[in-house]
C-alpha cells in the first residue's frame, strides 16, 4: 500500500507549517539582487530582508539553497573589496538573528539536525577552509582577498578563531619557508583582527605571537620579515580600549583618585590619539549631531556646532546632514538641511572646497544607488545643494561625479537643479518667521548634543 504513494521529496521539519518555502532559483536572485543593493547608508533595512530569506530556508529545510546561499556571500567579500566591512557586518547580523530564532525555537532542528545557531556558522567555517583549500599556493591574488575577509569575519565575530587554526598555520608554515604571498595574506587578516573589540581572545587562540616569531627565526626575505615584525609590533603595542579619550576622564568616572586612593594608582604614559581615531570620533558626533538637528529642528544649535569644528572637519557635518536628510526620505528634512545651508553664517564658514563640496561629493556619487530607496533622492539633493550658493562650474563638477561624466544621471542631477529657483533658499528662509535667527537659538542646552 505504501508503494503506491508518492514520496515525499523532502523530509518536513515538525515546525515546517507555518513555514513558506523559498523557490531555489527565485530566492537566489532575489539574494543577488539585495547584495548589489547593500552599502553603509541602507545597512539596516536590505540586511533584514536577508535574514529573513535565511530564515526562511532553515526552516523549509533547503540544504542545497542554503550552501549556495553562503556561498554567494563570500563570493562577494571576496570580489568587492570597497564592501568587505559590510559584507562581514551582514554575516555576524544573519549570525546573530539565527541565534536568537534558535533562542525562541531551541525544541526545533535545522535540516542537517544541528542547532540553528550553529548553522550558518558552520556552513560559512566549512566553504572558507575549502576556498582555501583551492587558493592555497594556487592563485596568490584570491588567497590575500579571502585571507583579509576572513579576518574582517574573525573581528565581527562571525567566524570561530578555533575554526580558522587549519587556515592560519598553513599560512605561517608558509612563510616561515619565504613565501611571499602566505605572509601577505597572513598580514592582512591580522590587520583586520586587530580592529575588532575582541583582538587578545583571537590572538591568544591562533598563538599569533609564537608563531610570528618562529617564523622569524628562519625567513630570510625581507619582505617577509618586515611584515611580521609590523604585525608584532602592533599586537605587543596593544592597549585596554575603553569608551574614554583620555586618563582624566577614566578616573573622573572609574573614581581612581576618590576615598584618599592616590597611592594605589598607577601611572600610565599619555599616548596621543592618531589622527584615524580623532576623525572616527568627529565622524560620529557629526552623526548624531545631524540626528539631534532633524529631530528638535532647531538651527541655531547646528550653526553653533559648526562654529565648534576646525575647517577641516566642517565637510563632515554637511556630509552627516545631507545623508540624515536623504535617508530619511522626508521633503521637509531636506528643506530644514537646505535652510540651515542658506544662512550666511554657515555660507561663511563652509563656502570653501573643504566645506560643501567635499561634504556634498560623496553622496552625489552614491545617488544612483540611493535613489532605489529614496525616489526623490536628485530633487531632495539638488534642493540641499542650491541652498548652499556654490558657483555654476562647482556644481556642475560635483554633479559630473555620478558614476562617470556626461551620463543620464548627470543631466538627470543638473534638470533638477535648473529647476529650483534663484532665490529658493532665501524664500524658505523667510517662510520661518526668523525661527531660526532668534527663537532657535534661545534653546542653548541643545548645543551639548553637538559637542565633539
Amino acid at each position: 500500500m505504501s508503494s503506491t504513494r508518492s514520496p515525499e521529496p523532502v523530509a518536513i521539519p515538525r515546525w515546517a507549517p507555518w513555514s513558506i518555502p523559498v523557490h531555489p532559483v527565485l530566492g537566489h536572485k532575489t539574494l543577488r539582487g539585495l547584495l548589489n543593493k547593500i552599502a553603509a547608508y541602507n545597512f539596516v533595512p536590505v540586511s533584514d530582508k536577508i535574514v529573513e530569506l535565511f530564515l526562511r530556508w532553515e526552516r523549509s529545510g533547503t540544504s542545497d539553497a542554503y550552501v549556495a546561499a553562503v556561498r554567494c556571500i563570500l563570493e562577494r567579500g571576496i570580489t568587492d573589496v570597497k564592501r568587505l566591512k559590510v559584507y562581514a557586518s551582514l554575516c555576524q547580523k544573519i549570525v546573530d538573528e539565527l541565534e536568537r530564532e534558535e533562542n525562541y525555537w531551541d525544541l526545533m532542528k535545522t535540516f542537517d539536525g544541528d542547532d540553528r545557531s550553529n548553522a550558518f556558522l558552520g556552513t560559512l567555517t566549512h566553504i572558507c577552509m575549502e576556498e582555501f583549500q583551492g587558493t592555497f599556493q594556487q592563485d596568490n591574488d584570491r588567497l590575500v582577498s579571502l585571507a583579509a575577509f576572513v579576518g574582517e569575519l574573525l573581528a565581527h565575530g562571525a567566524l570561530l578563531p578555533a575554526d580558522m587554526l587549519r587556515m592560519v598555520e598553513p599560512l605561517f608554515k608558509a612563510a616561515a619557508e619565504n613565501d611571499r604571498f602566505s605572509s601577505v595574506a597572513l598580514f592582512r587578516l591580522l590587520s583586520a583582527v586587530l580592529k575588532g573589540a575582541t583582538v587578545k581572545q583571537i590572538m591568544w587562540s591562533l598563538d599569533v605571537v609564537n608563531n610570528i616569531q618562529d617564523v622569524l627565526q628562519t625567513a630570510t626575505i625581507p619582505m617577509v620579515r618586515y611584515l611580521m615584525l609590523a604585525l608584532l609590533d602592533k599586537i605587543t603595542g596593544l592597549e585596554p580600549a575603553d569608551i574614554f579619550g583620555s586618563s582624566e576622564e577614566r578616573e573622573e568616572i572609574y573614581g581612581f583618585m576618590s576615598g584618599g586612593n592616590e597611592d594605589m594608582v598607577v601611572e600610565e604614559p599619555q599616548t596621543p590619539i592618531s589622527p584615524s581615531t580623532e576623525r572616527s570620533r568627529i565622524t560620529l558626533a557629526c552623526d548624531e549631531g545631524a540626528r539631534v538637528f532633524l529631530a528638535t529642528r532647531s538651527l541655531g544649535p547646528a550653526e553653533a556646532f559648526f562654529q565648534t569644528l576646525l575647517a577641516k572637519d566642517r565637510h563632515i557635518f554637511v556630509r552627516s546632514l545631507v545623508q540624515a536628510a536623504l535617508l530619511s526620505n522626508e521633503y521637509s528634512d531636506a528643506e530644514l538641511v537646505a535652510t540651515l545651508f542658506s544662512l550666511e553664517s554657515v555660507r561663511a564658514l563652509c563656502g570653501s572646497v573643504e566645506g560643501f563640496t567635499v561634504g556634498f561629493v560623496a553622496e552625489i556619487e552614491a545617488l544612483e544607488g540611493i535613489v532605489l530607496d529614496c525616489p526623490f533622492a536628485y530633487r531632495l539633493a539638488a534642493m540641499m545643494l542650491h541652498a548652499c550658493g556654490l558657483s555654476k562650474n562647482a556644481v556642475e563638477d560635483i554633479a559630473s561625479r555620478i558614476i562617470i561624466p556626461d551620463n543620464p544621471a548627470t543631466q538627470r542631477f543638473l534638470a533638477e537643479y535648473s529647476t529650483i529657483g534663484e532665490s529658493y533658499a532665501h524664500d524658505v528662509f523667510d517662510s520661518m518667521d526668523g525661527g531660526g535667527e532668534s527663537g532657535e537659538r534661545s534653546d542653548t542646552s541643545t548645543v551639548m548634543a553637538y559637542a565633539v
